[in-house]
């Protein structure tokens, strides 16, 4: 493994809250925003993948020999699947909606979660 560059794991942990986070306020307030405002906040979801698909390839080249977790890195491919669906849905709100709550989110949040799991030990300060 080479030198951990710890500024960026951290970087890229408090992008896939923030991601996160965003997902959770959708969530909670389906029924509070608008057609434009659903829009606007999945633009914001589909460029905060972006760039945790360009992060993905920057870590794997930092853990290159952990095949633990460049087989989590992988799995993005499932969230990145979940993404297209949605955006097949866009004109859809409603199934934008049951996409959101009963496939992307999940899948997000389980590979959210696995990835945490392998990066624990290089966010602990």
């Amino acid at each position: 493994m080479m030198e951990i560059p710890y500024p960026f794991i951290r970087e890229f942990t408090e992008l896939l809250y923030n991601v996160r986070g965003i997902l959770d306020r959708i969530l909670a307030g389906f029924d509070e925003f608008t057609l434009l405002e659903d829009d606007l906040i999945l633009i914001d979801i589909f460029a905060g993948l972006a760039q945790i698909d360009e992060a993905n390839h920057q870590l794997a080249y930092y853990f290159y020999d952990h095949s633990t977790f460049l087989t989590v890195i992988q799995g993005f491919s499932l969230v990145v699947e979940e993404a297209e669906y949605l955006e097949k849905t866009w004109n859809s709100s409603e199934g934008k909606q049951r996409l959101i709550r009963d496939q992307f989110y999940p899948v997000y949040a389980v590979w959210q979660a696995e990835v945490q799991e392998q990066l624990t030990p290089y966010t602990i300060s």
